[in-house]
């Protein structure tokens, strides 16, 4: 284990103070606040537009939108609706989209365990001149993890963006495209959108 005799030692080689360490953990809380609030309101108001939406689509359950995982079940049964023009059924939206968010998820919480435990390991061995073998397996499993957890992430992304652009088609088609490529470069924009057409007639 890491004791406090190593980070205050640390602390100390650094040239830090404790006025220094409060005033930077008063900033990363104002930042992590900050990003905290913008994030909740980015998910209202997905959250209040898939609600309008499902409801204009004929969904039982639209409340199912504020709720985390089911939300994006439901957000997937949206864009099922959508039919396509050469008559083939829809792929699985709400299954696929809830399987790749739940292991982005896993992979990322695997990520974080396995460098949190490779930067214990390297505190606990700043005192040495060289890391021992100790980090070579959780480094190797860290980068095996973000490799897989990229893979996963752009899989979900694709797929994430094909359901919002059925959506976006089935409440507004003329700007579908638009809405679809602002969101994709302005990432907070697609909750927005999807807010502002949760009122419009949707046509599958």
């Amino acid at each position: 284990m890491v004791n406090s005799g190593v980070f205050s030692q640390i602390i100390e080689e650094a040239g830090l103070g404790e006025g220094d360490l409060m005033v930077f953990a008063s900033i990363m809380f104002v930042y992590f606040a900050f990003i905290g609030i913008i994030v909740l309101a980015m998910y209202l108001l997905e959250a209040i537009g898939l609600y309008g939406m499902a409801k204009k689509s004929g969904f039982l359950s639209p409340w199912r939108s504020f709720i985390p995982f089911a939300n994006t079940f439901l957000f997937g049964k949206i864009a099922e609706k959508y039919q396509r023009r050469d008559g083939k059924p829809s792929a699985k939206f709400s299954v696929l989209l809830l399987v790749f968010e739940i292991l982005t998820l896993v992979f990322v919480a695997v990520c974080l365990a396995f460098t949190v435990s490779m930067i214990f390991v390297i505190i606990a061995s700043s005192g040495e001149s060289e890391l021992g073998a100790e980090i070579v397996a959780p480094m190797f499993a860290m980068l095996i993890s973000c490799f897989v957890l990229m893979g996963v992430s752009i899989a979900y992304a694709v797929m994430y963006y094909i359901a919002l652009w059925r959506i976006f088609a089935a409440f507004d088609y003329n700007n579908a495209t638009v809405y679809l490529v602002l969101s994709i470069v302005f990432s907070f924009l697609g909750p927005i959108f999807l807010f502002v057409l949760r009122n419009k007639e949707s046509v599958f």
